[in-house]
């Protein structure tokens, strides 16, 4: 079959769903794929909002006509004229619709024109309730109450801990270096001291960003020769008052293990360990900071965009 018969008959097959179960507005797509959208108020005194779902069917080269897997699409938010928009993060609560992407569920038979769900047929608007029912599960009091536990987990609990994470990191590489870093999932945005130093679009690298809080530095900042060793002034401050706090604190506790004693009366191995110690913590541990702050942006993003199973 060529795509436009699949495209009359996939079509045909859901020309009766309006009207029925307060489905309305269908509307087949016109630009060459195949599929179409309807619509449904999830409360019908309230005009301004409605769920869409959308039904698209692939049609690749050289595949069968035999249980085309369906894509649907289940979205909530404010009425417009070429569908519904999207909602912004800040107004999606556990207890509203669900946004919904279903790519192995469902199917379609072509050559026996019947739709599937895991192999068994199912009716037109049973498969339209079906989405509808699973998109507004967090609506339901207590059928809804284990999905809303898995939302609060993975959008709200592990969300916030990875970002109390990268925040955490992103302020310990403050005190330590004096940088301000941070990263960006969606756009894969690195800033340091609020320029662009990695992003998507490579255009914007090294430019600022907009509207940017803090300190700005077009360049390396200056180095510091301490017992030989090149750092940056704030790297040493920070070096130098946590080495001060440690040397005073065991005076305190009058602590004063051998190895420390001898270490410190001989020139040359005092001079390895401040070389040592400030390479680890200039090289080494603001590298692994700057990782760990990427790696839990990225986790707290992943975890808000979680696919949630219905």
């Amino acid at each position: 079959m060529n795509p436009e018969e699949i495209r009359s008959q996939f079509i045909a097959k859901f020309n009766g769903a309006e009207g029925v179960d307060g489905f309305y507005a269908f509307v087949p797509y016109t630009d060459g794929n195949i599929g179409f959208s309807i619509r449904k108020d999830l409360n019908p005194s309230d005009a301004e909002h409605a769920s869409i779902l959308s039904f698209y069917l692939p049609n690749k080269a050289g595949e069968s006509d035999d249980k085309k897997q369906l894509i649907i699409d289940a979205n909530y938010g404010e009425k417009r004229d070429e569908g519904v928009s999207i909602r912004v993060e800040e107004k999606v609560t556990i207890s509203s619709p669900i946004d919904l992407i279903s790519s192995d569920d469902y199917c379609y038979d072509a050559v026996n024109d019947v739709l599937l769900k895991k192999g068994d047929e199912i009716t037109p608007i049973d498969l339209l309730n079906d989405i509808y029912n699973q998109h507004i599960k967090p609506t339901k009091p207590w059928r809804g109450f284990f999905l809303r536990t898995k939302i609060i987990f993975w959008r709200i609990i592990l969300k916030n801990f990875f970002e109390f994470l990268s925040s955490c990191f992103h302020y310990t590489l403050l005190v330590i270096t004096g940088d301000r870093y941070s990263y960006a999932p969606i756009m894969e945005k690195e800033v340091l001291n609020n320029i662009i130093v990695s992003h998507r679009f490579k255009d914007l690298v090294g430019h600022p960003v907009q509207g940017g809080r803090g300190r700005v530095i077009a360049k390396d900042a200056p180095k510091f020769n301490f017992l030989g060793y090149q750092a940056s002034y704030w790297t040493i401050i920070f070096y130098s008052i946590v080495n001060l706090a440690l040397y005073l604190y065991f005076e305190y506790i009058n602590w004063k293990p051998p190895v420390v004693i001898t270490l410190l009366k001989n020139s040359f191995l005092t001079l390895l360990y401040v070389v040592v110690s400030l390479w680890f913590l200039e090289a080494v541990a603001t590298r692994v900071l700057k990782w760990l702050i990427k790696k839990t942006a990225v986790l707290s993003f992943l975890s808000a965009s979680k696919r949630i199973r219905v």
